[in-house]
């Protein structure tokens, strides 16, 4: 029996400073943001939509952003699995698929996209989505993700730690 997910937490620490900030991730019903799926509930139909939020708890809005770098989505609750389907990468959706929408990314502790739902081609009947997310000190750093992206404008520490989140599985009606 597989553990099933619906809001992710992991605690993400600054390069800069010390602190731990607990971040989740959650999937909502709508374009609100303000209803999440409970636990045994996301059984949708591919062509809905799916309304993903992630948010940073007891930072200082002031200063702090938070960035979702990439997201992919895997047949199997393993983030490292080899058959993945990229939504947002370098912090933009991925420019090969009209079905995501970026709400918002790297201008406050929350971030919120939307994607279409989609099968993995073959004998699979679950999505997972896995994202990686870093904190971004803007008194020290420029922030800001400019999408379709040339270039990143905050640069990442060489030695930036994955910090992933993952929810699932998002099973097909």
């Amino acid at each position: 029996m597989l553990s099933v997910l619906f809001s992710s937490v992991i605690n993400l620490t600054l390069p800069t400073q010390e602190g731990n900030f607990i971040t989740k991730m959650a999937l909502y019903k709508n374009s609100s943001y303000r209803h999440p799926y409970r636990e045994g509930e996301v059984v949708l139909s591919t062509r809905d939509i799916l309304f993903v939020g992630v948010f940073v708890e007891g930072a200082d809005v002031n200063q702090l952003i938070l960035i979702v770098n990439m997201c992919w989505a895997t047949p199997s609750r393993y983030s490292s699995d080899r058959l993945r389907y990229i939504i947002i990468e370098r912090g933009c959706p991925n420019t090969k698929d009209n079905t995501i929408g970026m709400a918002e990314n790297g201008v406050s502790l929350t971030c919120r996209f939307h994607v279409t739902v989609f099968k993995f081609i073959g004998d699979y009947d679950e999505v997972h989505l896995h994202c990686d997310v870093s904190l971004c000190d803007s008194d020290t750093n420029a922030c800001k993700v400019n999408c379709p992206h040339k270039r990143r404008m905050y640069s990442e520490d060489s030695d930036h730690k994955e910090h992933i989140l993952t929810v699932g599985p998002i099973r097909r009606r």
